[in-house]
């Protein structure tokens, strides 16, 4: 009977052990098909900015070196096209929000995605749009909703 209990113990203790320091799951090479629902912004008409509708995108989104930790903490790289995101999320009851920042040093582009519901928001903001005084380029907000794939 004590052998039982020590072989219980042991075996609980490994598995607390390998949760605790090991990444509890890896979720390599999922795909997200995601459609705008929502576009907004800033566009530049006869040398002033105005408030304008912008058309809705469909694309698609790869989710690579996804990482969890045993505290509901994530890391993960998106990739569109040729931008590629680095995010950070943190997983709480009823949602998992998640923020990815585009690695191109001079953009200010932007992806927030809720992993439980997959709404999301992203931005495509020019350092030459609104905040610049000489610049043209325009300023988007997107919300919309993605689908595995």
């Amino acid at each position: 009977m004590m052998e039982a209990k020590q072989v219980i113990v042991g075996i609980c203790f490994a598995m607390l052990s390998i949760g605790v320091d090991a990444q509890v799951s890896y979720k390599e090479g999922r795909v997200l098909y995601c459609v705008d629902k929502l576009a907004t912004g800033f566009s530049k008409r006869s040398g002033e900015y105005q408030i304008a509708r912008f058309e809705s995108q469909r694309f698609s989104m790869k989710i690579s070196n996804e990482r969890h930790t045993a505290n509901s903490y994530v890391t993960a790289t998106l990739t569109r096209d040729d931008d590629v995101f680095t995010c950070v999320g943190f997983e709480t009851e009823g949602h998992f929000p998640v923020v990815c920042k585009d690695e191109y040093s001079m953009s200010l582009d932007s992806f927030s995605i809720d992993w439980k519901t997959l709404r999301y928001t992203r931005t495509e903001v020019s350092t030459g749009g609104y905040s610049s005084q000489y610049g043209g380029d325009t300023d988007v907000i997107y919300g919309g909703e993605c689908d595995d794939f």
